[in-house]
């Protein structure tokens, strides 16, 4: 009976973030009080609901994407890429990127690295309920170095669990690990995506060879809480001048407003995306 109102209710809330623009209060409450695990059908997907972890499955309890406008604009590019594209999900959660973009067909592998062994362990099942044999789970936290840290669990929200960030709940010593070490075989079209909660920028740091190997489209998080780990200056010293920062829209697109950011994206000039990014490029008519 639970599981069926938290549905309606993701329904609900959904509506109101897409229409309004404003996220309804009590989802979080609702979806706690689900007791057990089930499966969630999310477009054409299967994802393991971990109940556990269910603060982060709010919009997919009603078969949508938390994040719909990241798999908007890297399908746009998978789909537009003359060769099969890698796609680095760093920070993976509980697999929403790593199911969808490892079902297309023009995605030669997904590598994901995730920390929380509840995250990752609810991955492998996702995995498995989708066939999926194109997936490379890295259980370890990507950062700048390898070795190890302290990894920080919220209890009420666990997608903001994380490196740089203290919680009222535990915490967890990890293996840290860089992109260049996991990745050193990779010398084609990629896409990273980096939600690491204040940690994107030694994410790129530990990537510093990847990237200037592979010119990689790089999607990375930086809203209120980032912006007090780093700077949108540092990212673009840090990637070097052939590098743009676009924001990353709600619907989808692209513009140049860099003061309200949510998600944000990095396209070399010499990237095999570049021109079919500026494709999506609008003005600053969305706020």
């Amino acid at each position: 009976m639970m599981l069926w109102a938290a549905k309606l209710y993701s329904m609900i809330y959904r509506l109101v973030q897409d229409r309004l623009h404003f996220n309804i209060r009590g989802i979080g409450y609702i979806v706690s009080r689900i007791k057990k695990d089930t499966v969630l059908s999310v477009h054409k997907d299967k994802f393991y609901f971990n109940h556990t972890l269910s603060s982060c499955y709010l919009r997919m309890l009603s078969g949508d994407y938390n994040e719909p406008e990241t798999h908007y604009f890297v399908n746009f590019l998978i789909n537009r890429s003359k060769e099969k594209i890698i796609v680095l999900d760093v920070g993976a959660n509980i697999g929403e990127m790593v199911i969808d973009f490892s079902g297309r067909d023009n995605v030669a592998r997904v590598i994901a690295f995730e920390p929380n062994p509840e995250c990752a362990a609810t991955i492998e099942k996702s995995i498995a309920l989708n066939g999926r044999n194109n997936v490379m789970l890295v259980r370890k936290a990507a950062s700048d170095e390898i070795g190890t840290a302290t990894f920080h669990l919220n209890p009420d929200a666990a997608v903001t669990s994380s490196l740089m960030n203290s919680h009222a709940g535990e915490s967890l010593t990890v293996a840290t690990t860089t992109v260049d070490h996991e990745c050193s075989d990779i010398d084609s079209p990629s896409i990273m995506i980096i939600d690491v909660e204040g940690a994107e920028l030694l994410v790129m740091k530990g990537a510093r060879q990847f990237i200037r190997r592979n010119q990689p489209v790089i999607i990375f998080e930086h809203h209120d809480e980032s912006k007090k780990h780093y700077s949108l200056e540092e990212v673009t010293r840090e990637l070097g001048e052939r590098y743009e920062i676009f924001r990353l829209r709600q619907d989808g697109f692209l513009d140049s407003n860099l003061e309200r950011t949510w998600n944000c994206v990095a396209i070399s000039k010499d990237s095999w995306a570049y021109s079919h990014s500026m494709t999506r490029k609008r003005y600053h008519a969305r706020s």
